[in-house]
């Protein structure tokens, strides 16, 4: 057997015996936020004669809006649209009629949501309260997220 011959078996073999594992678990980098939507249902038209209101609204901490009429366009708006503090990130638009919000949350499980209305007298126009699930959510699958799930959970109000 000459050197070269006897160099291709032993590599062989060692392949054979020390077997390698060169496969490791590649993770996408899809992002995603953790909060709840809040869809309060046919608000425009159940508070158009309402308005203008502040909108107070607590999850995980509490953040004022306003809801008003859009001068010079005829619809509704709600303001500030985008909002970050200590307790995450806030959101509030106007969709379909709807009020959608988006609330932070605490991790998993059942969690309060409320809103409160006053008017510029503040003078409260109503109070409404609820709950949302919320759930872990792996955008980038179990194995990828598990030390970093998002939370996230929906849910409706009634006007």
């Amino acid at each position: 057997m000459n050197k070269i011959t006897a160099l291709a078996v032993t590599g062989l073999a060692l392949a054979v015996v020390l077997p390698m594992s060169c496969s490791s678990k590649t993770c996408t980098e899809i992002g995603c936020y953790s909060g709840a939507t809040v869809t309060v249902t046919g608000a425009v038209a159940a508070w158009d004669s309402m308005l203008p209101m502040k909108l107070d609204v607590c999850a995980a901490g509490c953040k004022p809006f306003r809801v008003d009429r859009e001068a010079g366009v005829g619809g509704t708006i709600c303001l500030p649209a985008y909002s970050t503090d200590q307790f995450g990130t806030w959101r509030c638009s106007i969709a379909a009629g709807n009020v959608v919000l988006t609330v932070p949350v605490r991790g998993s499980g059942s969690q309060s949501i409320s809103l409160v209305a006053t008017n510029d007298a503040n003078s409260e126009l109503f109070r409404r309260m609820g709950s949302v699930e919320v759930a872990a959510f792996y955008p980038n699958g179990y194995d990828c997220d598990k030390d970093f799930p998002c939370f996230q959970g929906k849910t409706e109000l009634q006007p």
